[in-house]
This record gives C-alpha cells, structure tokens and sequence, in this order.
C-alpha cells in the first residue's frame, strides 16, 4: 500500500539548498511530492509512495551526511494518509 505523508523540516533547511537535496533523495528511491519553504523557517516535505520508501526517505533526511551549511534539527510527521494512487508526477522543489 502506498502511503502520503508530510513532514515538517526544521533547523537550518531554508537558503542552504535542503530543497534540492530532498529532490534528489526523494528520486532516488522513486517518490513523488514535493518540499516547499514555510514562512516560519522551516520546509515542508509531502511524500508520496512506498511506505518503506518514505521511512528511508526521512531516515536519510535526518541521518545522512548532509550538504555543508545544512541541519536538520527535527523532522515532524505532521500527516500521514494511506493513498491508492499517486498524485504527484515526480518530486520537486516548490
């Protein structure tokens, strides 16, 4: 079953290119959404797909080695659905 979930991002992911390197780990393991900047300062990661695909997504999130100038201070699942089909065509940077 294909699940959709939303994560908030928070720490130092907006203007270090956290969107870009969501975008290439979220297509890596063949997922769509999307991350988007929040007025707040934080980022916004809507995934869709395989839900051991998303667990992986969010562990490589918070756990890989990042980019340099980017942190990952938390990472909230904010919403999580079970879906039967995807309604993102790939995942990209809003």
């Amino acid at each position: 079953m294909m699940q959709r979930i939303v994560f908030v991002a928070s720490g130092r992911v907006q203007g270090v290119g956290f969107r870009s390197f969501a975008c290439r780990i979220a297509n890596s393991l063949q997922l769509v959404g999307y991350a988007k900047n929040l007025q707040d300062g934080t980022v916004e990661l809507l995934v869709e797909g395989d839900e051991k695909k998303i667990s992986q997504f969010a562990k490589t999130i918070q756990n890989a080695k990042l980019p340099a100038g980017i942190y990952v201070e938390q990472l909230t699942k904010v919403y999580s659905e079970r879906i039967s089909k995807l309604v993102y065509p790939d995942f990209s940077a809003l």
